[in-house]
């Protein structure tokens, strides 16, 4: 009696692990039979019921994006709405500042020569390269399209406007002076 107790007991344990094997670990494709992902459609995506998130009513700070692939994945508002970066004693150049089609962007840092402290707020239009100086505590004017000449306590320098390799919004900037200390921050534009 124990015995057969045990061995249906065995038996109910294998066929429960027979049945929830196929379950995990395997990727469900829809219109497509090598599946990539866990959940791969291959075709439009339709949700019928949304329910409003604002960032007032939750602690989400997070959106759900697709990559040119159509992977999905979630970024932060604030990575997609907003670059910062900070450029260290010595380098001449901001790497990947996130510009879109256009920006507002404000500037503010010490360059080498003479500790000159510089600040700028400009909106500047990626397609175009033309610059719209909105504030600065130096004289700017546009040299070329993507490049504006800054004066300083000892001259003047320049910034250039790059796309950065691999493109996207992304673009580098690049000073024709070394800064002591620097900082960028970005609003983009769609693009």
């Amino acid at each position: 009696m124990i015995k057969n107790y045990v061995i249906m007991k065995k038996i109910k344990l294998v066929i429960f692990y027979l049945s929830v094997l196929p379950i995990y670990g395997q990727r469900l494709g829809v219109n497509t039979v090598t599946p990539t992902r866990t959940l791969d459609v291959n075709g439009e995506t339709r949700v019928r019921i949304l329910n409003e998130i604002t960032l007032a009513n939750t602690n989400s700070n997070r959106i759900m994006v697709a990559n040119n692939d159509g992977t999905l994945g979630a970024s932060s508002v604030k990575s997609l709405l907003y670059k910062e970066g900070l450029m260290q004693y010595g380098h001449q150049l901001w790497p990947s500042v996130k510009i879109g089609k256009s920006a507002i962007i404000r500037m503010a840092g010490r360059i080498a020569c003479y500790g000159s402290d510089f600040t700028a707020l400009f909106h500047y239009d990626s397609q175009t390269g033309n610059f719209k100086i909105l504030a600065t505590t130096r004289a700017i004017s546009q040299v070329s399209p993507h490049v504006i000449q800054v004066q300083s306590g000892c001259g003047s320098y320049i910034l250039t406007f790059s796309p950065s390799v691999g493109g996207n919004g992304f673009y580098d900037i690049i000073s024709t002076s070394n800064w002591i200390q620097g900082t960028i921050n970005t609003i983009p534009y769609p693009y």
